[in-house]
């Protein structure tokens, strides 16, 4: 191949081209001469070979699968060739075949390189639609029209010079008479220009003939086969037997095909493309559908706007549906289905291999005979069924969960016994037919093993085990008796109750148990400790900046009836009375504030002169889980830090203080038994 500069240069009509200079036939050039992307309207002008006035060209380019096919025509001695403006909208290479075709032969004879650079798109750039054969016709006639006129002014002028200029008359005279005799040829010349050019490429209409051999019909329409098919559309294409092709700019090729649709496309057995851009390829596929597209065997069906099927025995029925494979039904706006036997039936559902269905809406059915009914549901595996609202079943033949209680189900049963291995509900609660083992320094314990160590009727066992369920909207008989006995089944750490619009959570079970002075005042009863999630109440410490009494005898200890009384009634019935070591001296209670030990642990910013309390632990939430300080704002501890200013718990859950009188959040400890006051 040789390399050569694309040197462009500028034509009689001004207009600038890159030249492409060949020394002889069967030549491959490399033009050096590059493009530049989004540049369009670019020409090359083909030298140094002998070519007919028109030739056949094609250009293979990136944004293609075939080569696209264009007409050079000769003007000057060269052949000028329009580039087409698609294949500057990439980076690339451009190929040029010149190509020769006789009755006998089509052959490329030469071979041109372009090379197109890389540039930024311009704004609201759009690729100009490129000139046809019959716009360069009209370019080309007008041309010689144009020599013509120019000979016939030539000649009207040397009349009028020969009339004031007597001596040169009989030379005037002359000049007039061949300038009159040059316009004559030139319009001639011109005539038959453009007649050379269509007739180069328009033969007579197939209904003028009487044989298969059928051509170009110069007006509208293409046909090429046997002259008794039909076409009827505005630039419409006709190839082979009996076939079709109504719509305007459509194309029907092979046997029996239609394509009744502006620009559609038909091809192979009786297959129809009838909806407007549709396309339809293979034996007796339909597409029916605006931008549809139907390809393959024995009934393809696209019956909608933007459809696709393909495969055997295809249906893709709703807007935008995609159904591939083999019996293979996309009934669902949107809907995707491929492999053998299943089906999309709901908009944007998905169904994929043997005999699955997806019907809930924005379902996913993959794997063998697998079903999701559910909206947003996933089934996957063997004979699976996912019957509730975004719920997930993997397995094999699951027990169908009609009412939609678990969240995840793994299914391990036959066709025909049903069964689950493993369910997870919503709120997070996991059940498993089998034992569960757990690694254990380097030995596998079962779960039930470690379960009956850890859940022992008891306040230890569950004062270990962190849980957050929601326990409902009241205290019910089955959790009071499990407190009244001491058991706590089925409560944790975290669980929670919610009434009033406040969520009252379980802190510690059995915190005061057997606590208490004196002795007959000792704590007997079970219980558990409750922690509101925020201040049920706000209040100063004391109505002057002073902590003289501590809690004991505060503002905010005597006015906690009025807390006692915001409680709800679930909660005032079931309150625990005992005997607390409030600021050095025991004291009946039922509902105080919290201290410092009780939330972080330890004393903080407690003054070190009286620390002398019963509650002289953590509570189990707030070790457990030390998020739960934080209460959506600052809230009293009973501990007073110094002379003027008590503790406090900050809107961060960190240890503060400040004056007495200031206002802040009461956020209340106390505990509720089995009975009933």
């Amino acid at each position: 191949m040789d390399s050569k500069q694309g040197k462009r240069e500028t034509n009689r009509r001004g207009e600038i081209m890159l030249k492409a200079v060949f020394s002889r036939f069967g030549e491959e050039i490399e033009l050096t001469d590059e493009l530049w992307q989004y540049d369009f309207g670019q020409k090359i002008q083909v030298t140094g070979i002998e070519l007919p006035d028109v030739c056949e060209v094609h250009f293979q380019y990136d944004n293609l699968t075939e080569t696209k096919t264009v007409t050079g025509y000769k003007q000057e001695d060269a052949l000028i060739i329009d580039i087409p403006n698609e294949a500057l909208t990439s980076r690339g290479i451009i190929k040029l075949y010149i190509y020769l075709v006789s009755s006998e032969e089509g052959r490329t004879v030469n071979v041109a390189i372009m090379h197109v650079n890389r540039r930024m798109k311009p704004e609201g750039f759009e690729v100009p639609e490129d000139i046809d054969l019959f716009h360069h016709t009209l370019l080309a006639a007008g041309e010689y029209m144009q020599q013509a006129k120019n000979a016939k002014e030539n000649s009207e002028t040397a009349a009028d010079r020969a009339e004031s200029a007597r001596d040169l008359a009989e030379g005037s005279a002359r000049t007039a008479q061949g300038s009159a005799e040059a316009a004559e040829q030139a319009k001639n010349e011109a005539v038959e220009a453009a007649e050379s050019i269509k007739n180069a490429k328009v033969p007579t209409k197939t209904s003028e003939l009487e044989n298969d051999s059928g051509f170009l019909a110069a007006d509208t329409e293409i046909s090429w086969g046997r002259k008794d098919g039909t076409f009827a559309g505005m630039q419409s294409v006709a190839l082979g037997l009996d076939v079709e092709a109504f719509g305007d700019n459509s194309f029907a090729e092979g046997n029996n095909t239609v394509a009744y649709g502006d620009n559609s496309h038909a091809e192979g057995y009786q297959s129809q493309a009838t909806g407007q851009n549709a396309h339809s390829e293979g034996e007796n596929n339909i597409a029916s559908g605006q931008g549809a597209h139907a390809e393959g065997g024995a009934g393809t069906t696209a019956s909608d706007k933007y459809t696709h099927a393909e495969g055997y025995g295809i249906t893709a029925s709703a807007q935008a549906a995609h159904s591939e494979g083999y019996n293979t039904y996309a009934t669902g706006k949107y809907s995707h289905v491929e492999g053998y036997n299943s089906k999309a039936a709901a908009d944007m559902a998905h169904a994929e291999n043997y005999g699955t269905e997806a019907s809930g809406k924005n379902s996913h059915a993959e794997g063998l005979i697998s079903i999701a009914k559910g909206n947003g549901s996933h089934a996957e595996g063997f004979g699976t069924v996912a019957s509730g609202k975004y719920q997930h079943v993997q397995g094999k033949y699951n027990v169908e969960d009609t009412e939609g209680r678990y969240a995840h189900i793994v299914g391990s049963g036959s066709d025909a016994e049903r069964r689950n291995i493993h369910t997870l509900d919503w709120e997070g609660n996991a059940e498993y037919a089998g034992d569960v083992t757990a690694t254990v320094k380097g030995k596998k314990v079962p779960m039930s093993t470690i379960a009956g160590v850890l859940l022992q009727p008891g306040a230890a066992a569950h004062n270990a085990i962190y849980r957050e369920k929601y326990l409902g909207d009241t205290v019910t008989a089955e959790q009071a008796a499990a407190i009244a006995d001491g058991s706590f089944e089925d409560l944790f750490i975290g669980d929670y109750w919610t009434m009033g619009g406040v969520n009252y959570r379980i802190a510690d079970f059995d915190y005061w148990y057997r606590t208490g002075f004196p002795e007959a005042s000792r704590v007997e009863k079970h219980h558990a400790v409750i922690v509101p999630d925020t201040s049920i109440a706000t209040g100063q410490m004391n109505g002057s900046n002073t902590t003289s009494g501590g809690y004991r005898n505060s503002l905010a200890k005597s006015k906690m009836n009025d807390t006692i009384s915001a409680l709800p009634p679930e909660i005032r019935s079931r309150l625990l009375v005992h005997n607390a070591l409030l600021d050095g001296t025991w004291t009946e209670t039922s509902v105080d504030l919290m201290n410092e030990i009780m939330v972080y642990g330890c004393y903080i910013l407690a003054d070190n002169s009286n620390k002398q309390t019963s509650e002289n632990r953590q509570l189990s939430l707030f070790r457990m889980s030390p998020q739960a300080r934080y209460a959506g704002g600052n809230y009293w501890l009973r501990n007073y830090a110094n002379a003027t200013e008590f503790t406090l718990v900050s809107y961060y859950g960190d240890a503060s203080k400040d004056a007495a009188t200031s206002t802040y959040g009461i956020r209340p400890v106390f505990a509720i038994t089995g009975e009933n006051r």
